[in-house]
């Protein structure tokens, strides 16, 4: 077939016809419509040409030997770029176990230092793979919209086209992607005025092309690794690197689908034995109030004692009536509270102490502003981390509130106490109970505890609902900048 007429084909037509008669014209279309975005992927994580060369063979010999496998077949954009990183990555971890072994004992060139520009060069290609990194680690669904406009240069309406969506749900979830990225690389250290510009710095790397002699020898080589690995007679001795490459990237993803197969068996296992031992547990209960061997309580942890049962991530809030879930919602879906990052929060009330308290008054100060609830058991498990990163950086300009969601002072207070918390608390229910208005949690949107928003010394929102290591990384990271470029 001409192609010309292949260009017009889709990704799952190509990968279907390719599948079927394995043509070097089909394959030779797919590598030119990625062929920039995979090699400028490569260029950004190895400096050296010919490394990046051989990466960008490696992610097409990957596909010539997964295609029959990829699940998204709307578009591949997505699944190439973490190919290609994988690739990448993979070369410059074996060019430094390499140099490391060949290095002489007596490397007089490490005594000297680099010039300003091979450290800048260092450290805009350190940003530029930072931002490969937290994109890969995205949910496909979201990652391949920013894939599609950002490292290919697609329209939202001609990505909408690409994956049969209408515009509005194509663009809606653009801007949710790009939410998710900006808190990734938030809690990362990375910090940029315009995600946008961030992103296709990425893209436009490196100026250099692929050479159109490369791309036949990988069109070629193709055709003999779809079904088997070819002999090194077969693929020429230029070839052998990014051959062996695309072996051991296979290995690695072979793997982690074993592993992910194992883990996702192992949650099923889980999730019926947390079953059966509730049924079991709801009939000892009915059997025996006083049995001792029930499930553990918070107080083990030492922290106070509370009856409501540790089983979910969050306690969701329905109708003002607090219940606990234990079907909590999928790490990708819509986070009501993203829609405040990069904007200013209002929060004025009266503190448990009884003192007046606007948050307009913590300008200069990174904040975190806590909901949660004396009765909420996965509020109480979280404390001790929010406490450690609180004693570590109050010195520094880091500041909590606390907003609770009980209904009255009394709980709050008590539990206050005996924690020991010193930070300011007020009630989210901050008017009379029948203005609910004024309920500080529903005006925000908070339909689940614990939540939180970070804010950054400008007085903006930079993340919301971190917990453990990434809010500790976050805040370790806010407090040390005097200010953010303003969004």
């Amino acid at each position: 077939m001409a192609p010309e007429k292949l260009t017009a084909f889709t990704d799952a037509q190509l990968l279907a016809r390719f599948c079927t008669s394995g043509e070097d014209a089909v394959f030779r279309a797919i590598v030119n419509r990625y062929k920039s975005m995979v090699f400028s992927v490569c260029t950004s994580v190895l400096a050296n040409h010919a490394d990046a060369e051989d990466a960008f063979q490696a992610t097409f010999f990957v596909l010539a030997r997964k295609a029959s496998s990829v699940r998204n077949r709307e578009s591949i954009a997505a699944w190439l770029h973490r190919v290609a990183l994988r690739c990448a990555l993979e070369n410059l971890r074996r060019k430094k176990q390499r140099n490391s072994h060949e290095q002489p004992l007596n490397d007089k060139e490490s005594d000297n230092a680099a010039s300003p520009e091979e450290l800048a060069g260092v450290s805009s290609r350190a940003l530029v793979v930072t931002v490969h990194e937290e994109l890969d680690k995205l949910p496909e669904k979201y990652r391949l919209p920013l894939v599609l406009c950002y490292l290919e240069g697609a329209s939202p309406k001609e990505g909408a086209r690409c994956l049969g969506m209408q515009e509005s749900a194509f663009y809606k979830r653009l801007e949710r992607a790009r939410k998710m990225l900006r808190t990734r690389l938030m809690a990362s250290a990375v910090f940029t005025v315009s995600l946008g510009a961030l992103l296709r710095t990425a893209m436009a790397h490196s100026n250099v092309t692929i050479a159109s002699q490369q791309i036949n020898t990988t069109v070629s080589i193709a055709a003999h690794v779809k079904t088997a690995w070819a002999a090194e007679a077969a693929v020429g001795a230029g070839n052998h690197a990014s051959l062996a490459l695309a072996k051991g990237v296979l290995q690695t993803m072979t793997i982690s689908t074993a592993v992910r197969s194992l883990s996702m068996a192992a949650c099923w296992a889980a999730l019926l034995v947390a079953i059966v031992a509730a049924t079991s547990w709801a009939g000892v209960g009915q059997s025996s109030t006083n049995n001792s061997s029930g499930p553990v309580s918070a107080n083990s942890a030492g922290l106070p004692d509370s009856t409501e049962p540790e089983v979910s991530i969050l306690v969701r809030l329905e109708e003002g009536v607090p219940t606990e879930d234990a079907n909590s919602a999928p790490q990708d879906q819509e986070n009501p509270l993203d829609k405040f990052v990069g904007q200013r929060l209002t929060i004025e009330g009266e503190t448990l102490g009884g003192e007046e308290f606007d948050l307009k008054d913590y300008s200069g100060k990174v904040v975190l502003v806590e909901f949660w609830a004396s009765w909420c058991g996965p509020c109480k498990a979280e404390m001790p981390n929010i406490r450690e990163v609180y004693e570590a950086h109050k010195d520094d300009g880091f500041a909590i509130v606390g907003i609770s969601l009980d209904t009255t002072s009394d709980a709050a207070e008590k539990y206050l106490e005996t924690q020991g918390i010193e930070w300011p608390n007020i009630l989210s229910q901050v008017a009379s109970e029948n203005d609910a208005g004024n309920d500080i949690a529903g005006r925000l949107g908070v339909r689940a505890i614990p939540s939180s928003f970070l804010i950054d010394r400008n007085g903006k929102v930079v993340a919301t609902n971190l917990r453990g290591g990434d809010l500790k990384t976050a805040v370790s990271v806010l407090v040390n900048v005097d200010s953010c470029p303003a969004k």
